[in-house]
């Protein structure tokens, strides 16, 4: 099955970008949500779902099970980090409510009733905030007091909205100043669905503005180019042996600043250094309005109790850190003049987040009296003393800075409590290989480090860290040279190499300049104006090599002249380019969408695709049109989700009340309700078949309908896998399996004819009723106990029910009502589907198993061995189809013959032979797709097409070629030769035969060898298959 993509569109544009400064209120780990501790194999899917695949994180999480099911833990995030910390449940419960009563900034409305996530105390607090915030904005709207733009930036969407709510993170910077083993906390509000979220991001950049224009404060999220400024800085002759270093944090102003003051100094600011321009035509009382109206709805809960923050503002509102500024600057009127005048003398003055650091050349006595007065809070609240740290050195982000007689140094900071034990994750995100995220941080530290000292205990550090996770010795040292060989530099010893680290430091940093400043040139796409075509983009987009500096590189290469293809190929050089391009085809009336089930793209005329779908929506009659939208008809969308919404949690709601499911079941189901939009309906080409035909997937948005079909697919799937186990292949080497046993019984004779039938539409032909009587039949046959985990079956026929009949969808501005099968990409779909075809099948089956023949399905797609008439299985496939008309196939026979991603055929004796059915479309410019491997697991996919040859080849000059493929695909993606010999060796020494020692290039020569590698290979698929077999057999 396909991963759920979503096509290009701009107003289809799902990236969230959290590299912000606010990233850290705002980020949740997802492991962390909804998570039962008490079970931990629903933990461990929920690392795979998050794309943790790390074995080694995996078994972490297992070792500490039974010290976690003796005592009661809560697992936490560090503040302004990505790590976890596990708290005693008795510590953090006691810490966080002194946090809460002694900060005296919340105000406790009511206890909230813990067996209903959704009472109506909350819904009416959110409902009045709503209410309120969406009749202002009209009202300033239809005033002419805001512009359209502004009304649409600052306007609520009512289906995504939600109460916020506080969460506390360890606090390492608290904990070291108290220089002992109490774990600090800190208060993080979560507010970003918040009513007021819009206004807030809208009048943040507002602020921002006006305040940087008068004080010259800068933002700084990277540490490397902090130490770019400073250095330029320094070459300026600004930074003197007397210049001192100041740094303070004004969190505890965020949080606790007074109401009434802030109007006041907000007022002042606007008035002082306001203009038309600056305000973006807001009026002064405008802005107040706004800024009054998002202090006073600071509703959020906590441990089921509702608060309201009535002093400060949320830590996670981007409105909350220049609204401190502003008042920080009026309560210390001193503040302003002089930030003006170090704007004018090219001092530098920054931020992140709460962190504020300046430079100082003037006296220092002048510098304490800026911070000795005390800043005014509420009356009952005592005032703030800001206490500076000034000195000649300070830390910043991830930086060290200092100077020494006026010469500057800088070098990389490890906080003592997070990063001992932490890989370095300032490139978490970035889509690459282990050797190159080695060689980026080693970048990253070459920038940040000022001198070779520096850099050599920085290096080391990174070695002692990738050490202790398990990284080899050969692998480390080996990223390293190749680190120093892409800057034509030798390796630096700190004790003698000054020159030649500076040589690097300088090359490290032109690189990263021409990186940044490179701006690609116009691609020319006329060509392939209105022309189907296959387009190939490398997945590893390398943006250190050499070849890539050259700006007069193509970026879009014609491939055709090297293929026989039936459409041009295409090669996108850069994922840079790729957005591009897509713009260029739709500006020419064409589209290009990434293709199903492979690792390339397809771009057609833009008629072709509508015409397709169209055809689709047609013949499958699966989608009942409800309505028509306007881009000004938001609010009708959201009508809708509300009536799903309420028809789906009455139901839910009489189940529990009539004790059908349980608290926990019904909890599952209907948990994050209030996060709600229609479902997106999108298609992909499936550029495999004959006249691609455009595929329906789903982009699931509506929760409860996900909740109930992740819910109903996990009752089902274990007695649907028991019962089908011996009929359905999941991958190529199944079939293998199975025709290796029919041959080795004689039954592959030289008239044997191979057959697949491919089920055209299955997710969207089957009526919604003929899949609840299917469902029906399957559950009283195969469900001895009439129950599973206590829902009886008429109840769990009642939630199908349910969710098929709000199988809601929105498509190119129209809603839709799906009243034949389901979303492709929910995961009841496939269950739903394989239940009708497991009955459907029946009779062919039978007739197949008493003629010893072969049989298996892989959802869609049939194979089956024949050796009698072709005439006579036409004749059997026709009555079946009498049987269901509505279900539609294609049948194709052969004793040479393609399935799935392999090649079946036999010769006239009756030899065996299979072999990888590549896509010569777009291979081997495209990664090799592996049917059953996940799309963006690219680390073992590897590993998934070593396993698929080995199963294949008997031959060890067959899987040779196949090897050679394979390490094309993979060079041409812009894998390393590194990377690609180590995943050989580490697959040979898996499966028992290191002795073999293949490289790159190199000749496979011994057969016995090989023949004991697919032993071995063998016997790992069938542990795995008699694995899967007693896990279910356990549940049944």
């Amino acid at each position: 099955m396909v991963e759920p993509l979503i096509p290009y569109s701009d107003e289809n544009n799902f990236n969230d970008n959290n590299k912000n400064e606010f990233s850290f209120d705002k980020e949740i780990p997802q492991l962390l949500q909804y998570v039962d501790w008490k079970d931990f194999s629903q933990l461990i899917d929920n690392i795979d779902s998050i794309d943790l695949n790390s074995e080694q994180f995996k078994q972490k999480i297992l070792s500490m099970q039974h010290q976690w099911m003796n005592e009661t833990y809560v697992l936490r995030t560090f503040y302004k980090g990505y790590s976890l910390h596990l708290f005693q449940t008795s510590d953090f419960e006691r810490q966080s409510s002194e946090n809460i009563k002694q900060s005296g900034v919340y105000t406790y409305i009511q206890k909230l009733n813990p067996t209903k996530p959704t009472t109506t105390t909350t819904l009416r607090y959110l409902m009045k905030s709503v209410e309120q915030v969406q009749t202002t904005l009209d009202d300033l709207f239809c005033s002419d007091s805001s512009t359209q733009r502004q009304y649409e930036q600052m306007r609520i969407h009512r289906s995504e909205v939600t109460l916020n709510y506080l969460l506390f993170a360890l606090d390492t910077k608290q904990k070291q100043k108290q220089k002992d083993d109490i774990d600090t906390i800190r208060p993080i509000m979560i507010c970003n669905k918040a009513p007021t979220m819009g206004i807030s991001h809208c009048l943040s950049h507002l602020l921002w503005s006006i305040f940087t224009q008068a004080t010259g404060c800068r933002i700084f999220t990277n540490g490397a180019d902090l130490v770019q400024t400073f250095e330029l800085y320094s070459r300026n002759n600004a930074l003197q042996s007397t210049t001192l270093f100041v740094t303070f944090n004004i969190h505890e102003l965020c949080t606790k600043f007074s109401h009434d003051i802030m109007f006041k100094a907000l007022e002042h600011l606007l008035l002082t250094y306001g203009t038309e321009e600056t305000m973006d035509g807001l009026t002064i009382e405008t802005i107040l309005q706004l800024v009054r109206l998002v202090l006073g709805n600071q509703f959020f809960v906590y441990q089921n109790r509702l608060y309201q923050q009535t002093i400060g503002n949320g830590s996670g509102c981007p409105l909350t850190i220049p609204l401190t500024y502003i008042y920080l600057c009026y309560c210390q009127p001193a503040w302003m003049s002089v930030l003006m005048a170090q704007k004018q003398q090219n001092e530098l003055f920054g931020r992140f987040q709460y962190d504020v650091f300046l430079t100082w050349n003037r006296s220092e006595d002048q510098l304490q009296f800026l911070f000795e007065k005390p800043i005014t809070l509420e009356k009952h609240h005592r005032a703030i003393h800001i206490e500076p740290s000034i000195g000649t050195m300070f830390h910043f982000l991830d930086v060290v800075l200092g100077h020494h007689h006026g010469h500057l140094h800088t070098r990389i900071y490890h906080d003592p409590v997070m990063d001992q034990y932490e890989l370095p994750n300032k490139f978490e995100d970035e889509t690459c290989l282990s050797s190159r995220l080695l060689q980026m941080i080693l970048m990253y530290a070459v920038r940040c480090c000022s001198n070779e000292e520096s850099f050599h205990f920085e290096r080391r550090y990174i070695k002692l860290v990738y050490l202790l996770y398990d990284f080899s010795v050969h692998f480390i040292d080996d990223s390293i040279q190749q680190f120093y060989k892409q800057f034509h530099a030798s390796e630096v010893h700190y004790l003698i190499d000054r020159i030649p680290y500076e040589t690097l430091r300088k090359r490290v940093i032109q690189r990263y300049e021409q990186l940044i400043n490179r701006i690609p040139r116009h691609i020319m796409v006329e060509q392939i104006h209105h022309q189907a075509i296959d387009v190939v983009l490398p997945w590893m987009d390398n943006m250190y090599e050499n070849e890539d500096d050259n700006d007069n590189n193509e970026k879009i290469i014609n491939l055709s002249e090297y293929t026989m293809n039936e459409r041009p190929l295409y090669r996108v050089t850069r994922k840079d380019y790729l957005n591009i391009i897509r713009q260029q085809l739709q500006a020419n009336e064409c589209i290009l969408l990434t293709a199903y089930n492979t690792y390339a793209y397809y771009a057609c005329a833009l008629t072709e695709m509508k015409l397709k779908i169209h055809e689709h929506m047609t013949r499958t009659g699966a989608y009942h049109l409800m309505m028509e939208f306007h881009s000004t008809h938001s609010y009708v969308m959201e009508e809708v989700v509300k009536k799903m919404d309420y028809r789906i949690m009455k139901k839910l709601d009489s189940f529990l009340h009539n004790k059908l499911i349980s608290y926990w079941q019904w909890l599952q189901m209907s948990i994050n309700q209030l996060n709600s939009r229609l479902n997106f309906l999108y298609y992909l080409p499936d550029t495999r078949r004959v006249n691609v035909p455009f595929h329906p997937m789903f982009y699931c948005r509506h929760r409860l309908t996900m909740n109930m079909s992740h819910f109903l697919s996990r009752l089902l799937q274990p007695i649907h896998n028991l019962v089908t186990f011996s009929t359905t292949y999941h991958r190529a080497t199944d079939v293998i399996d199975t025709l290796e046993e029919y041959a080795r019984k004689g039954h592959l004779r030289s008239n044997t004819v191979f057959a697949t039938l491919y089920i055209h539409d299955l997710s969207t032909i089957i009526p919604h009723q003929q899949i609840m009587d299917t469902l029906k039949c399957f559950l009283y046959d195969y469900l001895l106990d009439q129950q599973i985990e206590g829902i009886t079956i008429p109840t769990i026929l009642d939630l199908v029910r349910l969710f098929l009949d709000n199988q809601y969808i929105l498509y190119e501005n129209k809603l839709y009502r799906q009243i034949r099968g389901s979303g492709f990409n929910s995961p009841l779909t496939t269950i739903l589907a394989n239940i009708c075809l497991y009955y459907w099948q029946q009779d062919l089956v039978h007739l197949l198993n008493e003629k010893q023949e072969i049989f298996g399905r892989c959802f869609d797609e049939i194979f089956f061995t024949w050796n009698e008439s072709e005439d006579r299985l036409r004749d059997i496939l026709h009555t079946i189809h009498r049987q269901q008309p509505n279900i539609q196939i294609s049948l194709s026979i052969s004793q040479n013959i393609n399935y799935l991603d392999i090649n079946i055929s036999h010769d006239h004796n009756g030899d065996l032979k299979t072999q990888v059915n590549h896509n010569r479309n777009t291979e081997p410019y495209s990664l090799p797709y592996v049917v059953g491997h996940p799309r963006n697991s690219y680390h073992t996919l590897f590993r998934a097409t070593l396993l698929r040859a080995t199963r294949c080849y008997a031959q060890v000059f067959d899987f040779v070629n196949e090897l050679q493929d394979i390490q094309l695909s993979f060079q041409y993606n812009r894998f390393s030769n590194d990377f690609i010999s180590d995943q050989i060796q580490l697959f040979l020494e898996e499966f028992g035969v290191p002795q073999m020692n293949v490289y790159c290039g190199e000749i496979f020569s011994n057969q016995s060898l090989y023949d004991h590698l697919r032993y071995n290979v063998f016997n790992y698929h069938q542990r795995r298959k008699q694995w899967k077999l007693k896990r279910y057999q356990q549940i049944f």
